[in-house]
């Protein structure tokens, strides 16, 4: 199972990534809401740790986003608020549990498991556009009506961009929610997959490509099927 831990303080962060990994789980970290927002996905993860006090924005909005997107996944919010009201301003935006700091790791770790015990509250939605569509729990594919057989990376890269729609993912995003910790990774590793990915999707004739913004990222597009050649 795998987690994504959203907390300012990288260093803390990966202490929290090294307690869960004690117990055969994976945990990526990021520091900003921005990068959550991008790299934050109920078909990969099983479990969101969310700090409150961060540098971009506010952690009990970060909640209520992912209930708005009707994100079902675990939350558990780590925080120094400690006050009653502030606990119960973040169980009612969303969180499944909330953990003051300082805490220990055994609570820590027990907590993780407990969540992660619990049973799925509904079936993940589909997602669309063009003639794709993707099932957000098994990460299944279909273009055209027709289940698509991709390798993993090309899996993780096109769910990312169809639930990120209209928003340009960075080259680090994409490559956090890929390969997460690997170091096996080459430095183009992103644009291989990238190109791969654009190739049988131009195969397709399923009227989606993968559009590149200079210096910035990777966004997915509505096209007509023969704007691939031109």
């Amino acid at each position: 199972m795998r987690l994504l831990i959203l907390d300012d303080d990288k260093r803390f962060g990966t202490l929290l990534s090294e307690h869960v990994s004690a117990s055969g789980l994976v945990a990526d970290v990021v520091t900003s809401v921005a990068d959550f927002r991008a790299q934050a996905d109920p078909s990969v993860y099983d479990l969101y740790v969310i700090d409150l006090n961060l540098p971009d924005g506010d952690g009990i909005e970060v909640v209520r986003d992912c209930r708005r997107l009707s994100q079902n996944i675990p939350i558990l919010i780590i925080t120094a608020r400690s006050t009653v009201s502030q606990r119960v301003t973040g169980l009612d935006a969303g969180a499944d549990d909330y953990l003051i700091k300082p805490f220990h790791a055994a609570e820590f770790q027990a907590r993780v498991r407990a969540l992660l015990r619990r049973p799925p509250t509904c079936v993940a939605p589909k997602l669309h556009l063009g003639q794709i569509s993707v099932e957000t729990g098994s990460g299944a594919v279909y273009f055209n009506g027709q289940r698509a057989i991709l390798r993993p990376a090309e899996q993780k890269l096109l769910t990312l961009l169809m639930r990120r729609l209209g928003v340009i993912i960075s080259k680090d995003a994409i490559y956090n929610q890929i390969y997460g910790m690997e170091t096996c990774a080459t430095p183009n590793a992103v644009e291989q997959v990238v190109s791969r990915l654009r190739k049988a999707l131009a195969v397709s004739t399923a009227g989606v490509d993968v559009k590149t913004v200079r210096g910035i990222g990777y966004h997915l597009e509505e096209v007509r099927v023969r704007e691939f050649h031109e």
